[in-house]
């Protein structure tokens, strides 16, 4: 299984085992991570917004004392690290839909809050898969089909040359 490559196919248990399972164990640290440090940030804007108010200000240092101050290399890491689980993922659902028969951009479906989540938790992680190959790759249990060889365009012939001239004619006076 080629993680970062969207084409091919992939079943159901490849899709929950190979991707679902671990992008989920490696998304917990790097949100847990991230939402520190957006609490962080956070309560530092807080801190500038309320500096004319001090029993809020009080409270608000009060509550920052154990925290230590924001982190912005550590932001950015978690945030690439959230962004290439949020590809792989991407990567995996494309693989998943291609053994539906269907084209990687039905992960636009996945856009759709709550109900093209739900659609795409239904389609990607319990329908079945086509029997067969199909223009995706082979199915289960196949062997790997040969690779298409690309439609090559015919040659376009040159344009005929163009007739000859007529002939001259010399008048005999001049």
């Amino acid at each position: 299984m080629t993680w970062f490559s969207p084409r091919g196919r992939i079943g159901r248990g490849e899709f929950w085992l190979g991707y679902v399972l671990p992008l989920s164990v490696l998304s917990l640290p790097v949100l847990v991570v991230l939402s520190q440090e957006i609490w962080r940030m956070g309560a530092v804007v807080l801190l500038v917004l309320l500096e004319d108010q001090p029993d809020a200000l009080a409270m608000l240092h009060e509550l920052m004392l154990d925290m230590p101050p924001p982190a912005l290399p550590r932001f950015f890491m978690a945030l690439a690290g959230w962004l290439l689980v949020q590809v792989l993922g991407l990567v995996g659902a494309a693989k998943r839909w291609h053994d539906l028969g269907q084209s990687g951009w039905w992960n636009c479906v996945l856009l759709v809050p709550v109900l093209g989540w739900g659609a795409g938790l239904l389609a990607l992680g319990f329908l079945r898969g086509e029997d067969g190959g199909n223009r995706y790759g082979p199915g289960r249990g196949q062997p790997a089909m040969p690779p298409v060889p690309a439609r090559s365009v015919p040659a376009i012939a040159p344009p005929p040359p163009p007739p000859p001239s007529p002939p001259t004619f010399r008048s005999p006076w001049g």
